[in-house]
């Protein structure tokens, strides 16, 4: 039934250049648009914001990539898990990836002293993204696209796997080993 739905919407659905941003970065078409268009609201321009929606994205993509690690990874325990997951959740590598899709030149927003790459608003419109895809769609559709839209093309679980990103525990570590017992 969704795959004749979504047929119907491909050829059927009047375009705007919003929907066809979606589909090119979402793979499907989507069904609800006004979801998508609140998950591309800040609230420095709309009362009514995204964040709603970033906070349930946020949760779908934590659930997600526990899974992704968790068959990725068989050998590692709960805590380097973890730590890999904050990895793969951070506000660099949200704005990242954010940025890498364009979303920022979808957000609509109100910034008058600093530009939207010195905040986290690109990060957090991905997490909307994310909400938005799970209510329209549901999880199924939102894992999928997770694993081949953005795990596929720009996740390096090996990269991620060595990366360090824990600097002050690291610093730590090599200080105790390095302090001299009396």
């Amino acid at each position: 039934m969704r795959f004749f739905k979504n047929l119907y919407l491909r050829f059927f659905r009047p375009k705007t250049d919003f929907s066809e941003y979606l589909v090119q970065i979402l793979g499907f078409f989507p069904e609800n648009l006004s979801l998508y268009e609140l998950a591309f609201q800040h609230k420095s321009l709309h009362k009514k914001s995204n964040e709603r929606l970033e906070f349930l994205g946020d949760s779908i993509l934590d659930a997600v990539i526990s899974e992704a690690l968790y068959f990725r990874f068989p050998e590692k325990d709960e805590g380097e898990l973890s730590k890999l997951r904050s990895k793969l959740v951070s506000r660099v590598f949200l704005n990242d990836i954010g940025q890498k899709l364009g979303l920022e030149k979808q957000l609509k927003y109100q910034l008058k002293t600093i530009s939207i790459l010195d905040t986290n608003m690109i990060g957090n419109t991905f997490e909307s993204l994310i909400g938005a895809i799970y209510l329209d769609a549901g999880y199924a559709r939102t894992e999928h696209f997770l694993k081949t839209q953005i795990f596929e093309k720009y996740v390096n679980w090996d990269e991620m796997d060595t990366k360090i990103t824990d600097f002050k525990s690291k610093l730590t570590q090599f200080a105790q080993k390095k302090t001299e017992k009396p």
